[in-house]
């Protein structure tokens, strides 16, 4: 009896760490997600001060969307990293391209 009660143990520790295991993995790519997304903005929001001539705020948020960016390349992720962060560097872009209509 006590051998049953011991591959009983062993499989709820094989499931929790395979749970935890998967919580891991979906915690880090909701991470990852959320640093591209950070990154992303600060880089349309540097190249908008740079527009409006505000070259030392645009310089200070683009160092910070470069340290982001930095952390997944000292990682060996930006190959996963990089394409979230284009995504969404161009769908945040749409807004700076325009011109301004002249009235």
């Amino acid at each position: 009896m006590r051998k049953g009660n011991n591959v009983r143990s062993m499989s709820s520790a094989r499931f929790w760490i395979a749970a935890m295991s998967l919580l891991i993995v979906f915690a880090s790519c909701n991470r990852m997600e959320k640093d591209a997304k950070k990154a992303a903005k600060l880089t349309n929001k540097s190249i908008e001060q740079t527009h409006d001539l505000k070259l030392q705020d645009a310089e200070k948020t683009y160092r910070k969307a470069q340290e982001i960016i930095q952390k997944y390349e000292e990682k060996g992720k930006s190959d996963k990293f990089r394409p979230l962060y284009q995504r969404y560097r161009d769908e945040g872009k749409q807004g700076i391209d325009k011109p301004e209509s002249a009235n």
